[in-house]
């Protein structure tokens, strides 16, 4: 009797990866058939450590199974009588695995970033995308995203699951936003000019992301002093009028705001360093009085005789 098969099993398997597998060749004849196995239409080893044969060939064992097992097995049967051959196909399921090293992504404002999700796997996975929990789309290893607004949280999480029926794997992306500096304004406490003699301090109201380092300037030179958002000038003087320039600098950029200063000074009246009460003059005379003074700005100046102008 020629090779028949007892019980024809379903052309495909479908086994997880690291799994143990038999494939079934039941075969019947008379002679008892002679059975090789094929993969892929060549021979193949039997290590019978790994791959072993059971019951003349009617099973074919493979342990530990890898990607590199699947494919089309044959079982050829013969006998004088005749042969017969059946194809199986085995199918490793393998779980999906996302190939990206980079999940830590800083970005500008306002910029476009493409996220790549290189997901591996048997059956080919299906890609899903999520903002904060929040489903964006379906089906893409690729998501384009343009960062135009701006929250309190200097930080976004995207999420790329990737899954198939061996199972099913996800990977995080922080989305870092970067902004370059700004300086709203630079203010001055007290509110009104300063005065000779008292304080006066600067303050400089900058926003970025990361927080700008601040630094300040005076007449384009740098100030030693002056490495945070405010700038102290605890007696004032003449010397401190001028240009202050507030710095705020990110690895983003930087940003240059002004202020122009302007130191005053009451006026005093001196006449070589003492002040000059009277004076004595001879009848007919020629008097001329002198009024030194030292101010900032440049004061009117008013004459009177006897509390009269």
């Amino acid at each position: 009797l020629p090779p028949t098969f007892d019980y024809v099993s379903t052309n495909r398997h479908k086994i997880q990866l690291n799994r143990t597998y038999t494939l079934p060749c039941l075969v019947k004849g008379i002679p008892r058939p002679i059975i090789k196995w094929l993969k892929n239409e060549k021979i193949f080893p039997i290590d019978n450590k790994r791959i072993e044969l059971f019951r003349d060939g009617q099973y074919l064992e493979i342990r530990n199974i890898n990607e590199y097992d699947a494919g089309m097995y044959t079982c050829l049967a013969e006998n004088l009588a005749g042969k017969a051959k059946q194809i199986l196909e085995l199918q490793v399921l393998i779980p999906p695995r996302i190939e990206n090293d980079t999940t830590n992504i800083e970005a500008i404002f306002n910029s476009t970033v493409n996220l790549t999700c290189s997901a591996y796997g048997n059956p080919k996975p299906t890609i899903v995308w999520f903002k904060e929990g929040r489903h964006l789309q379906y089906g893409n290893h690729y998501l384009s995203i343009t960062l135009s607004s701006i929250k309190n949280n200097e930080q976004i999480i995207y999420t790329c699951i990737a899954s198939n029926e061996a199972g099913n794997v996800e990977q995080h992306y922080r989305i870092n936003r970067l902004v370059p500096p700004s300086i709203d304004s630079i203010s001055i406490t007290p509110t009104s000019t300063p005065i000779a003699g008292n304080h006066f301090t600067l303050e400089c109201n900058a926003y970025g992301i990361p927080e700008p380092i601040i630094s300040w300037e005076f007449n384009n030179h740098r100030l030693s002093l002056g490495h945070n958002r405010y700038y102290q000038v605890i007696h004032a003087s003449l010397n401190d009028t001028g240009l202050y320039t507030c710095l705020a600098e990110n690895k983003i950029g930087i940003m240059k705001k002004d202020i122009h200063i302007d130191v005053l000074l009451p006026p005093s009246i001196l006449n070589n360093g003492q002040m000059i009460n009277e004076i004595t003059k001879l009848n007919g005379e020629s008097l001329v009085l002198t009024c030194l003074l030292h101010a900032h700005p440049l004061p009117t100046i008013i004459w009177t005789k006897n509390d009269q102008v």
